[in-house]
């Protein structure tokens, strides 16, 4: 499907504007979807900003944070933990070292 510049091609249309849950693919130049689940990405495979319901790590949407990464609150976004270690992740300890740690 051909549009006219500065527009790129969508699901059958012509869009001037980046719709949600895409990418622009440059070697294709149209606009291509997101993974599932996942709300913003910079390709195919790194999603970049996920629903409220998912957390964001190492460019996926997941359920909850993996063991050995924490939480940033308001970001739903899982660090992972470092030096810090993973025995300590408890629910309840897994609050106090997130408000202990600078990010």
């Amino acid at each position: 499907m051909a549009c006219k510049s500065p527009a790129l091609p969508h699901n059958e249309k012509c869009s001037d504007k980046q719709p949600k849950s895409t990418y622009k693919d440059k070697k294709a130049n149209r606009w291509e979807d997101c993974e599932k689940n996942c709300e913003g990405c910079i390709s195919a495979t790194e999603c970049i900003y996920c629903p409220n319901s998912l957390f964001l790590y190492k460019g996926d949407c997941i359920a909850a944070c993996p063991k050995g990464t924490v939480k940033v609150d308001g970001n739903n976004v899982c660090r992972d933990l470092g030096k810090i270690g993973t025995t300590l992740l408890s629910d309840n300890m897994n609050k106090k070292i997130q408000a202990a740690l600078p990010f």
